[in-house]
């Protein structure tokens, strides 16, 4: 049977342990730091990230570069990190039996991490290679129009990804090795950190195990920065709430994006309103507007909701969006596709109670939840870790 148990470490981290009944003998840890490309220094960007690729170029236990990620390799592992807009999320899979001596390396890096100076060039081209892997991508560029849109001083208006013209033109790298030690003493510590560690070892084993290999990774006073002074209402400059963009697409498709700037909705868990709605306008069946945009041959899909990325859904706002993939003739009757979506949308404002549809889609979720099949504890660690840092340990799962 599931189990699980929550439990702070000395240092002031979160831990969260669970034990799993499965075929594969593969344990999984994934580490949430509370530092992200929102914090970044305005003049380094993608700072956050490339920091994230540093931190694996060796530890003062273990000097040689990219040493944990050469072991779990070896031990027939997978490893890997993402930077987003409020978190760094560090994980890796490996055997059962190498999990002990895995996160004794892992924790190497967050502990003393060597983040050389004759590294950064390297690790710049990695940086810069990932960017340009995502160059062409819609939803990336679609994500840095709506960043430049950001209203000045609001940290959305950044460039996450980083590439060699934010971090190498008009940068000096001792200032630059200077500052990537300096933002990863002050935001790595052991308080802004969340832990989440599966395996099928009994539960005391686990917390053992996290204690052993966590406990002593520095701390120190430094929180989060405080996002809560950035009203959602003024994320945005006027040209989003006022102007159409036509944006010419590197992908084969003819998409129309309605995009609602919403508060963090991330407070109304308990209800999720947001999917509610999401439901509602993505609605595919009879008298919905999917149907009445595919029966004129407007439209051939629609997608509403928020997306679960930091761009999109962050401590200051949320961008609810509805996505419609038109035809060619569907563009041609672009204003009709537009004035048939708003009608839909006020339709559910001017509808009464929709207790009954609510509490249906509830039963639905409910049954889902209690006969969800068992996922990989690769892809489990990584929502739960994330799940630690907002929401109360009963929640969690």
């Amino acid at each position: 049977s599931d189990s699980s148990s929550s439990t702070s470490s000395d240092t002031g981290s979160s831990v969260e342990s669970g034990s799993e009944e499965g075929d594969e003998k593969l344990a999984a840890c994934a580490l949430l730091i509370d530092y992200g490309s929102f914090a970044e220094p305005t003049k380094y960007q993608g700072l956050a990230h490339f920091l994230e690729h540093m931190i694996f170029m060796g530890s003062e236990k273990y000097p040689e570069e990219n040493i944990f990620d050469a072991h779990i390799k070896k031990c027939g592992g997978f490893s890997n990190a993402n930077t987003d807009c409020e978190e760094t999320l560090f994980y890796f899979e490996v055997a059962e039996k190498h999990l002990d001596s895995s996160l004794d390396y892992f924790t190497a890096l967050m502990k003393a991490p060597l983040m050389k100076q004759e590294a950064m060039q390297r690790e710049r081209s990695a940086v810069d290679s990932e960017f340009q892997q995502i160059l062409q991508d819609d939803e990336t560029r679609r994500d840095q129009l709506l960043a430049s849109l950001a209203t000045k001083g609001f940290p959305h208006g950044t460039f996450a990804w980083g590439n060699m013209k934010s971090l190498k033109e008009n940068v000096d790298d001792t200032e630059l090795h200077k500052i990537l030690h300096e933002i990863r003493k002050e935001h790595y510590g052991a308080n802004r950190m969340y832990v989440c560690l599966q395996a099928r070892l009994p539960i005391d084993e686990l917390e053992s195990l996290v204690v052993r290999h966590f406990s002593d990774v520095p701390h120190n006073e430094v929180k989060a920065p405080d996002l809560s002074s950035f009203n959602y209402r003024n994320a945005f400059k006027p040209e989003f709430h006022e102007q159409v963009f036509f944006v010419k697409p590197v992908e084969n498709e003819c998409k129309l994006e309605l995009t609602w700037v919403l508060p963090n909705v991330r407070q109304y868990y308990r209800s999720k309103p947001d999917q509610f709605l999401s439901y509602l306008l993505g609605y595919e069946g009879r008298g919905s507007l999917c149907a009445y945009l595919r029966r004129r041959l407007w439209a051939l899909h629609l997608i509403a909701g928020i997306e679960e990325n930091g761009f999109d859904l962050n401590s200051m706002y949320a961008l609810f969006n509805v996505c419609i993939y038109l035809t060619d003739e569907g563009f041609k009757n672009l204003d009709e596709v537009l004035a048939a979506t708003f009608a839909y949308v006020k339709l559910f404002s001017n509808c009464g109670s929709m207790k009954d549809v609510y509490e249906e889609q509830q039963r639905i979720e409910e049954t889902g939840f209690r006969f969800q099949a068992q996922r990989p504890a690769f892809d489990n660690v990584q929502e739960l870790v994330l799940n630690s840092k907002y929401f109360p340990p009963k929640d969690i799962l």
